[in-house]
């Protein structure tokens, strides 16, 4: 977020499929995304 408190950056990593999971751990800077397929995708700040 920036000083405004607004998202500095937006991320779609499955484009028109659904998600089943969503993990985020506040102490890592890493998301687990779980497409409706199955194939799982890890997304980093970078």
């Amino acid at each position: 977020m920036d000083k405004n408190f607004q998202p500095f950056r937006a991320i779609q990593p499955c484009p028109g499929r659904l998600l089943r999971v969503i993990e985020y751990k506040p102490n890592n800077d890493m998301i687990l995304i779980i497409p409706g397929d199955c194939q799982a995708i890890v997304v980093n700040r970078e």
